[in-house]
């Protein structure tokens, strides 16, 4: 006959508890894995983003120099500023 101790019945409660944590876990790790690949899509895209804008001042940086010095072999008065506002 099988001896029904303390020790016992803790294990099967542990079982039991396990058994049902995981069942509940599952959905939660699914939805937790859908947002970090969410995220991770999104960490990618702001990168490539400040990657284009970076690219984009350095390209303006040089189209404003450009400018200044044709502006100054031509002997024209040109306010950059008003020009890039408009």
């Amino acid at each position: 006959m099988s001896e029904v101790t303390l020790k016992a019945i803790e294990e099967l409660l542990d079982l039991k508890l396990d058994e049902k944590f995981d069942a509940k876990l599952e959905p939660i790790q699914k939805i937790l894995n859908q947002h970090t690949l969410s995220l991770d899509l999104i960490v990618k895209q702001t990168a490539d983003w400040n990657a284009e804008m970076a690219v984009m001042r350095e390209r303006m940086r040089r189209y404003e120099e450009a400018m200044k010095l044709l502006a100054k072999k031509m002997n024209l008065a040109v306010d950059i500023k008003k020009i890039i506002e408009s």
